[in-house]
């Protein structure tokens, strides 16, 4: 899989956090540059795109990539900080296969993930999770919970992007607690 981010915080607590589920990752710190990783790495079978890049922004990099045909139906969840009221919606429409909301819930990253890398290839095409509202999942593609929150907890399965351990919990091996950009 392919991580698109800018912030070194995010592409470490991401990557630390998949490869302990036996995940394969390489990263890109820019939209051109994962642009030019998938070309040279086409097993690739999921990306991660960050919303909020310099240069060429995570919804530019999407649309660039579904103009390939080779990755027309490839996941690419969008991830982003600043979730703002239509963010979803437009990454939806420049090709994104779903979206999630920073700071990352490991579970629900994992289960997004899971969903979209078993589905049927017709069903990854741009905007395939536009349905998800009438599923139970809220505007930032998290699962809807009573108290109206993403489905994000503060427990250790957090990846807020920081590179220290969670302090709540003491535990060294803990999921770090800043919040990813």
């Amino acid at each position: 899989m392919l991580i698109v981010d800018d912030d070194v915080r995010n592409v470490f607590a991401l990557t630390s956090a998949l490869e302990a589920q036996g995940l394969e990752v390489l990263y890109a710190d820019n939209g051109r540059s994962g642009i030019a990783m998938l070309e040279a790495n086409e097993d690739i079978s999921l990306v991660l795109m960050d919303v909020m890049m310099p240069e060429l922004d995570g919804n530019a990099t999407t649309r660039a990539i579904r103009d390939m045909p080779q990755f027309a139906d490839l996941p690419i969840i969008s991830l982003t900080a600043k979730a703002m009221q239509g963010d979803r919606e437009r990454s939806l429409a420049a090709g994104a296969t779903d979206y999630v909301t920073k700071p990352v819930d490991l579970d629900h990253l994992l289960d997004v993930m899971r969903r979209w890398l078993t589905a049927d290839p017709a069903e990854t095409a741009a905007g395939a999770a536009a349905d998800d509202a009438a599923d139970g999942f809220g505007p930032d593609g998290a699962p809807e919970s009573p108290s109206g929150h993403n489905g994000a907890t503060d427990d250790d399965t957090r990846m807020d992007g920081g590179d220290q351990p969670n302090a709540d919990t003491g535990d060294a091996g803990a999921a770090p607690t800043e919040d990813l950009e």
